[in-house]
């Protein structure tokens, strides 16, 4: 286990990642961060 993957068992009390969960949070991320990113965009 690397440094990164042992600091995340030690700070976040889970033992195994739920996968659904995660495939079901890419699509708000990304529709999320696009706006995002043009909010930031029109700001420059």
């Amino acid at each position: 286990m690397d440094a990164c993957a042992m600091r995340n068992v030690l700070t976040h009390p889970y033992d195994t990642i739920d996968l659904e969960r995660v495939i079901g949070a890419v699509t708000p991320a990304l529709q999320v961060y696009t706006q995002f990113a043009h909010w930031a965009e029109q700001r420059t």
